[in-house]
């Protein structure tokens, strides 16, 4: 993840500051087990080690090794110069000693000396707009059966509540890594917690889950709330997935249905924290209402779901990286691929009328407006359009190949991945810059992220080896495998709390403001090889089809990739400074280093043949020289073979194979758009056609008004197909929408979307009283029952739903 993205530290069940903590981070969400039993969730957290702080001299060196391919002759000397000085002052020691102690402290409070300064640091302090400098999104994959938008969410959101229950009670098994458990802490802020702008600084806000089991539905610019417990006092009392189905149905003509103008607040979360910060002050003095309505968005548990059926999560990085978050997609990608679909065709109008009658209908959130609101929401919209206008994101995918082949070369793929970003940014730009690459230290009690430096010496050999037509394959790939073994190494390090970012930054941060600047930190080379112009990170993951961020300089890229096992994709973000170009030097990139590693194998296969061949001469050469003195011991002289025998001909090295791009599908996203329409239209209207089987609307329009004329098809040629605007007999064929006549015809009623039957249906959902009645009078019937909830359905003549 991005360095700054990584921020944001308060507590569970308040509002916090950053600054105001301290002990904030150790608490948990709920407390389910008596003290002396270990938690499933809890087992080994006890034990994990604290954050380390690596060796002053260890450290120092490390960085100085890493600036090396960044700096001039004359920037290294002077570096150099400042590195000694600064261990020489005395200060170095000094600064190190306070920080190990701080550690000491924070070891004894069970967090990290860093975490007290990560989220102020990276995050809270930062004041561009998080929706595009610190947010970070996936993109799921698509469920292979094509469902509605709120059967998807409904499951979704089911599934998401269903892991939200594992961390509330402790039972969800702790992320593992060779067999050693890795710190859960960041599990607590997954659900029902806030991100809080700030002037000068952002702050959190935590909920707990007794008491906030509610879900914020956004649709139209409008927002809506429902709780997803029938009894809150009751945690089994969830609701469904058809009851939370029933919920998001209604929402969509809750909001479809109010034609009132509302001010648009979401957008004010997009702005510069600091104006954020202001606009939310506007929105509470334009009304005493407006607070309410945000404090019950803000305590809600989460919802992203798109109108084509599509799904994904949009998460928010202060507090949390995005394994916890990553581990939750997977869950429900899996889960919900493994359910069924929540779905009301199985049901007659009765009992869907009597589920839907048990739910409390969704609470708007009518939020009012003020003439200073509405010119705080006109300005965030120019921002926001004026932010992505400026920007360019070009998704990017590989399909030559992926780790699957990588491996087969004996490298790290990840490391061969970042491999090949230098050699394209270097072809781009033609010089070499700090490139972050996030490397996760949970292994450690409250661990978060170290940077794994991904330009160094090795890799600038790499490039430059690439670049020199004067050197060849064989070399190349020699200079790859050892820029690969670098950064695979450089990752250990990171991964071990062993890199040098962090304990720079802990020296920076421990120093008193009267204190001196070291000649370290103030000189501009410092802050150039900080500064991360190339900010990477990589998933694994084959249930997402889209991940990515924005750029963390202004002058940088933001380079989000997914390795997987036949493919590698990319999602590459800037200020218009060339994403497209830079994903296709990457391609090339990546083309010519599988072309460069296969010609080596052939090569060395060549080679290796060549060498069996001048082997096996050398056998024949000493087989017939032993022969020879055999026979002049027997007083028989005879010319040795090898002296008839022509000398074998050096192996012909093998020509060049022709560069093509064959292994490299562009997929047309306009064509794959339009299909993905298509499909999920057919989709929903065979939905819509299902829903007749409850027999909503048998016999008449949902108004009164006659059905519309049925194209009426006889067992006879198409030629005798007629017209005919009686209404077709008993006997229908709910689930084709056919039914035959005395006389055999197929008689074809409307289609199954037709408006009638969406009103009747929502009529039902929405649980409008003497719905069942005018149903069920169409219907002839005469038994008119009560539904569950003590409602009785008034006897009404047959007129349209309200």
């Amino acid at each position: 993840m991005p360095p700054h993205s990584e921020k944001l530290g308060s507590m569970l069940f308040g509002r916090l500051s950053p600054s105001s903590q301290k002990s904030a981070t150790t608490d948990t969400i709920t407390t389910t087990e008596p003290e002396d039993v270990c938690s499933i969730m809890d087992k080994g957290q006890a034990d994990l080690p604290a954050l380390p702080i690596p060796p002053l001299e260890q450290t120092l060196s490390r960085y100085q090794e890493s600036i090396r391919p960044l700096t001039t002759d004359d920037e290294y000397e002077r570096m150099d110069k400042a590195m000694q000085e600064f261990k020489a002052s005395g200060q170095a020691t000094a600064l190190d000693e306070r920080l190990r102690a701080k550690a000491n402290e924070c070891q004894q409070r069970s967090t990290s000396w860093l975490a007290e300064w990560w989220d102020d640091w990276a995050y809270f302090t930062h004041r561009d707009s998080s929706t595009f400098y610190v947010n970070y999104y996936f993109g799921f994959q698509d469920d292979p059966r094509m469902p509605t938008q709120t059967a998807r969410a409904a499951l979704l959101v089911s599934l998401a509540l269903e892991f939200r229950q594992l961390i509330a009670t402790r039972t969800l098994t702790p992320d593992m890594a060779r067999n050693a458990p890795f710190c859960m802490n960041m599990y607590q802020y997954l659900f029902n917690y806030s991100r809080i702008s700030g002037l000068k600084e952002d702050c959190a806000v935590g909920f707990p889950y007794e008491t906030n089991n509610h879900i914020c539905v956004v649709r139209n610019g409008k927002f809506y709330i429902f709780e997803t417990q029938l009894d809150p006092s009751k945690p089994s009392s969830v609701l469904s997935p058809r009851e939370i189905m029933i919920q998001l149905e209604r929402i969509k003509k809750m909001a479809d249905d109010d034609k009132s103008s509302v001010p648009a607040i979401g957008i004010l979360s997009t702005g510069q924290r600091d104006q954020a910060a202001k606009d939310r002050v506007t929105l509470f003095e334009a009304h005493g209402s407006n607070k309410a309505h945000m404090a019950k968005i803000e305590s809600s548990m989460f919802l992203i779901v798109f109108a084509n059926g599509r799904a994904g999560m949009n998460g928010e990085h202060s507090k949390m990286d995005a394994t916890p978050t990553s581990r939750l997609c997977r869950y429900l990608i899996d889960e919900a691929q493994a359910r069924a679909l929540p779905d009301f065709r199985n049901l007659n109008a009765e009992d869907l009328y009597e589920i839907a009658s048990a739910l409390d209908k969704p609470l708007p959130l009518k939020f009012v407006s003020s003439n200073a609101l509405s010119k705080a929401i006109e300005n965030a919209y120019v921002y926001f359009k004026e932010t992505v206008d400026a920007h360019e994101m070009v998704p990017t995918e590989f399909k030559g190949y992926g780790k699957g082949l990588i491996k087969t070369f004996k490298m790290s793929p990840d490391a061969y991945v970042q491999m090949a970003l230098q050699l394209a940014y270097y072809r781009k730009h033609g010089e070499f810059v700090a490139t972050y690459e996030s490397a996760a230290t949970r292994k450690y009690r409250h661990g978060r992220t170290e940077t794994a430096r991904s330009c160094s010496n090795e890799s600038k050999a790499f490039c430059l080896a690439m670049e020199d037509s004067d050197v060849g394959f064989k070399a190349r790939a020699a200079a790859c495998r050892a820029a690969v073994s670098r950064h695979a190494t450089y990752t250990a390090w990171a991964v071990d709390g062993q890199a040098v970012d962090r304990h720079l930054l802990g020296l920076r941060l421990i120093r008193n403001a009267d204190e001196p600047v070291p000649a370290l930190f103030a000189d501009p080379v410092f802050a150039r090889t900080c500064r991360w112009r190339l900010s990477t990170s990589q998933i694994s993951d084959d249930c997402f089809i889209a991940y990515g961020w924005g750029e963390v300089v202004p002058d940088g890229f933001g380079c989000a990739y997914m390795v997987k096992e036949t493919e590698l994709d990319f999602c590459i973000t800037s200020l218009h400074l060339g994403s497209r170009e830079l994903g296709n030097y990457i391609v090339e990139a990546l083309e010519d280093m599988r072309f460069m590693f296969e010609e080596v194998r052939k090569i060395e296969k060549a080679e290796a043949a060549q060498a069996a061949m001048v082997a096996a001469a050398a056998e024949a050469l000493s087989h017939a020289e032993r022969s020879a003195e055999l026979a002049m011991a027997n007083g028989r002289v005879a010319v040795p073979d090898y002296a008839l025998a022509r000398s074998p001909s050096p192996a012909r090295p093998p020509m060049p194979a022709p560069r093509t791009s064959l292994f490299f599908q562009k997929h047309d996203p306009v064509l794959r758009t339009a299909l993905a329409r298509s499909a999920m239209a057919m989709a929903q209207e065979k939905y819509w056609s299902g829903i007749d089987e409850i027999a909503f609307d048998i016999g008449g329009g949902a108004s009164g008004s006659p059905v519309p004329p049925k194209k009426v098809l006889s067992s006879s040629p198409p030629s005798s197909a007629s017209v005919t605007p009686s209404p077709p007999p008993a006997g229908a064929s709910a689930a084709t929408g056919e039914r035959r006549g005395s006389s055999g015809q197929v008689i074809v009623t409307r289609p199954r979307s037709d408006s009638g039957t969406q009103r009747t249906f929502m009529a039902i959902l929405m649980g409008e009283d003497g719905i069942l009645s005018r149903l069920r009078s169409r219907r002839g019937s005469s038994n008119l029952s009560n539904s569950s909830n003590g409602k009785k359905d008034s006897p009404s003549p047959p007129t349209s739903p309200k």
